[in-house]
């Protein structure tokens, strides 16, 4: 699973639900396991960065909330200009710090 680029759109689908968009400020390994975290608006009527557990399962790419939420990768959103692998100044340009990460999925 490759990363995306610093405040790449993340596409994510919820069965039932019409999905969810976020830009990527962070990825992160903890304790072996992957974190993505997403700056997204209007969750709980707020814009905030929320912390996804990353894993693959049945051959997808699955992000799943604090709360226990689970959304289907679509795809992620960069200008085309981004050469993913080769331009560092894009690929591996994420934020550590300059958010508070914030539980604020929507439980329709």
């Amino acid at each position: 699973m490759s990363l995306p680029p610093y405040g790449a759109i993340t596409v994510l689908h919820k069965k039932g639900f019409q999905g969810h968009v976020g830009y990527v400020v962070n990825f992160e390994e903890i304790n072996g396991e992957k974190y993505a975290y997403l700056l997204g608006g209007n969750q709980n009527n707020k814009v905030c960065v929320q912390q996804f557990k990353v894993y693959m399962s049945g051959g997808k790419v699955i992000y799943k909330t604090q709360k226990g939420s689970k959304y289907t990768l679509k795809g992620y959103i960069y200008p085309k200009e981004y050469k993913l692998g080769t331009n560092k100044n894009y690929s591996n340009d994420y934020r550590k710090s300059g958010y508070i990460v914030e539980a604020a999925i929507s439980t329709r």
